[in-house]
């Protein structure tokens, strides 16, 4: 895109955004720029890398052949945990390679992923609203996708944390009342559902306290479900199919008490 182009481009995302009240659309970022590369903000950064960490492995080159790797021999029940342990492998080095600001081809790769990532959060977000798929329960919201063309993005914390906030905003701008949000994802091959609970923020880019991570931890302990705590934050959690609604129905009792 030619540099007038942008100039242009800029020009009218702000005027629109004056037009349908979206203060925040556009923010400033660092710009680093090699002599003979495009430029490249700390923004575009940020979404190349987090969005390779979390690519499916059919999309990241060299993915599959370390996932294919995985030794033939391991007994059934722990092919889908080591599938999924070799695919954050490759995905983790693929993001750590493109750190290296000089690697186009990762950061093209990743900056692609993450537009992708972006489409599939407005499409399943659109479908969920429009099919009436999202249940009140009480204190907070929640959802599930169980079969969708884009579900294998949402198997992924960060995607379906993004997913959670995008239905809290565009909720609260229809007019909603502004609640905490329970997003579950399922997971064929390890027949799970990854969940994650986010907090309903009463305006645009405020931020509230997240109290899903002690919910969660009460949750699995008076249920005696089948729960793992893989991620660094405790608002995420893999839960057992079968184990689901009595996980989902001792979250509402313990929220609402």
């Amino acid at each position: 895109m030619s540099r007038d182009a942008k100039h242009v481009l800029e020009t009218r995302i702000h005027d629109a955004a004056a037009e349908f009240g979206l203060p925040n659309v556009a923010y400033e970022s660092f710009q680093l720029k090699h002599i003979y590369s495009l430029p490249l903000t700390a923004s575009d950064l940020v979404y190349a890398t987090t969005a390779l960490l979390e690519v499916p492995a059919k999309s990241s080159p060299g993915a599959e052949s370390v996932i294919a790797g995985v030794a033939a021999a391991a007994p059934e029940v722990l092919r889908a945990a080591s599938r999924s342990s070799s695919e954050m492998q490759a995905n983790f080095w693929a993001a750590y390679d493109a750190l290296h600001l000089r690697n186009e081809a990762k950061l093209k790769l990743g900056l692609d992923h993450a537009i992708d990532v972006q489409r599939a959060i407005v499409r399943q977000g659109t479908s969920l609203i429009e099919s009436r798929a999202i249940v009140p329960s009480g204190p907070f919201r929640y959802a599930f996708i169980t079969d969708s063309p884009d579900l294998p993005y949402f198997v992924h914390p960060l995607a379906l944390t993004k997913l959670a906030n995008f239905l809290v905003d565009t909720l609260r701008e229809a007019g909603k009342a502004p609640k905490p949000f329970v997003m579950a994802a399922l997971n064929k091959d390890a027949d799970s559902y990854l969940v994650v609970g986010v907090s309903g923020a009463a305006r645009f880019g405020s931020v509230a306290k997240n109290t899903f991570g002690q919910a969660f931890v009460a949750a699995a302990d008076a249920t005696q479900v089948s729960a793992k705590f893989d991620c660094f934050e405790s608002s995420f959690v893999d839960v057992k199919r079968e184990d689901m609604t009595n996980f989902l129905e001792h979250l509402h009792h313990d929220l609402f008490a």
